[in-house]
């Protein structure tokens, strides 16, 4: 895995982009953003991207004493537009979690999503901002791979594929 500073744009930009990301404006943390070369799949499907917390007592190993790291499997999304990179790094942060304390204090954290993927990334790009552009125009085809059905994306039936629920 290697540190990506086209990722960490990306991210600069969706941070100060989406209100959604309001409170990572609040309380800056710090991201390391990277590319790996593996491809990465699970329950029978791709992974794009993840994130992660990085546990207190590993923040050492790094000179920047990452928070979290968004890890994007480069070879899965090899046929993504700008645009839906934007969006997967988009998803990726929204994961982050910050909870201000009474005393003043931040914690950290991982959230989960609100429905199969953030509500606010479904309303502004539909359920199938994943597929590749001429897959998206015709993603009522229930054979498409990696479709993202509206009954997934709000847990009813089927399953999705966008990755990256860690």
């Amino acid at each position: 895995m290697i540190l990506r500073p086209k990722y960490a744009e990306i991210g600069e930009k969706c941070i100060k982009k989406y209100p959604e990301l309001i409170n990572l404006r609040d309380n800056p943390c710090s991201i390391a953003y990277l590319g790996s070369s593996k491809k990465k799949s699970g329950k029978g499907r791709l992974t794009y991207a993840e994130c992660h917390k990085i546990p207190d007592k590993y923040k050492w190993m790094s000179e920047n004493a990452y928070d979290f790291m968004i890890t994007v499997y480069e070879k899965n999304c090899a046929g993504m537009s700008e645009e839906q990179m934007e969006i997967l790094i988009w998803h990726e942060l929204m994961h982050i979690d910050v909870t201000e304390l009474e005393d003043g204090s931040v914690a950290y954290g991982i959230k989960d999503h609100d429905v199969q993927d953030f509500r606010a990334i479904l309303e502004l790009h539909g359920v199938d901002w994943a597929l590749p552009d001429q897959n998206r125009q015709a993603a009522g085809d229930d054979e498409l791979p990696g479709q993202i059905t509206f009954d997934a994306a709000y847990g009813t039936t089927g399953g999705d594929s966008y990755g990256g629920d860690e």
